[in-house]
């Protein structure tokens, strides 16, 4: 398989898993606003939709890896593209955290920096 090249149908269940997704996280946000019991029904989307997302992930990665597979090449692959991208969100909830709380605390039981 190609570079370029994409598997169509992962990428329809890809999709679907997401919907799944967006559709249990609209309705749990939908009970809160209107204050109504939860449906078992809906509530199984976000469980199923997760757990479709991730084995399609690892059956895309599967097909990405080619018919030779070098583990130290995999893994190196793997954070040379996660770890940058780690990093900047740590980075990002530092400075926010930083600058709307004035201080680097993680609850309220420990004191601020200028106390």
């Amino acid at each position: 398989m190609s570079e370029k090249q994409r598997i169509n149908s992962m990428d329809f269940m890809r999709v679907s898993s997401i919907f799944l997704i967006i559709t249990f996280h609209l309705y749990i946000e939908w009970l809160r606003l209107s204050h109504r019991p939860s449906d078992d029904f809906i509530s199984t989307f976000g469980t199923v939709g997760v757990s479709f997302f991730i084995i399609i992930s690892g059956g895309a990665l599967s097909a990405s890896t080619k018919n030779i597979f070098k583990c130290s090449e995999f893994y190196l692959k793997r954070i040379a593209t996660i770890y940058p991208a780690f990093w900047v969100s740590y980075l990002i909830a530092f400075l926010y955290i930083w600058i709307v709380n004035n201080n680097l605390t993680g609850g309220s039981d420990l004191k601020s920096v200028d106390d």
